[in-house]
């Protein structure tokens, strides 16, 4: 008895199979209907997710940006001038000495080469040492006067004074100093904006 309740639950469970499948309610068909159900919803997700990413640019729409700042150094110059030797005023003198051996005439600002000319028997103390025999031979010589006495042109001179504006010496220092300033803002989720 138990064999033959089997047998026909057996044949009953078949029969609905068949019937089932006449309908078109297969296991491929819900199969496919279930990838296909699957596929869109999987795309749905990857669509939403995409919208959230912070590389896409678009921000997810439950997500508010709190933006902090990021800061940066920069370098503010200061130019300014060092005066180094302050400007001055020189008074001077021009000496011009004529050198009797070499027959040529100097010019100098230098007063020390001057007292070099002045104690010299080659300068100033040329005609004392070697005195000429007869006026015209030094070659001073200008001429003689209406009364008969000869007459040279001075062998030195002192010229000036004269004065004279030497700019300051100066150079350039930069004393600036570095600033700090914002350079863009960003968000958490990694967007910036400047």
């Amino acid at each position: 008895m138990e064999n033959q309740e089997e047998e026909s639950e057996a044949e009953n469970s078949e029969s609905q199979q068949q019937v089932g499948q006449a309908d078109g309610d297969t296991p491929e068909a819900d199969t496919a209907s279930g990838t296909n159900t699957s596929s869109q919803s999987a795309n749905k997700n990857s669509n939403s997710y995409e919208s959230s990413s912070p590389n896409s640019g678009t921000p997810n729409a439950s997500h508010t940006h709190v933006w902090k700042e990021h800061t940066a150094k920069k370098w503010v110059s200061d130019i300014v001038t060092v005066v180094d030797e302050p400007e001055q005023v020189v008074k001077y003198s021009i000496y011009r000495m004529y050198w009797y051996t070499t027959r040529e005439w100097e010019e100098t600002r230098d007063p020390d080469r001057f007292d070099v000319w002045y104690k010299s028997q080659e300068g100033g103390l040329y005609p004392l040492y070697h005195p000429y025999k007869k006026p015209e031979d030094n070659p001073l010589f200008l001429g003689y006067d209406k009364n008969g006495n000869p007459t040279y042109r001075g062998d030195h001179a002192i010229i000036g004074p004269y004065y004279e504006t030497i700019p300051a010496v100066t150079h350039e220092e930069d004393h600036g100093h570095y600033e700090t300033y914002v350079d863009y803002y960003y968000c958490s989720c990694g967007a910036k904006k400047k």
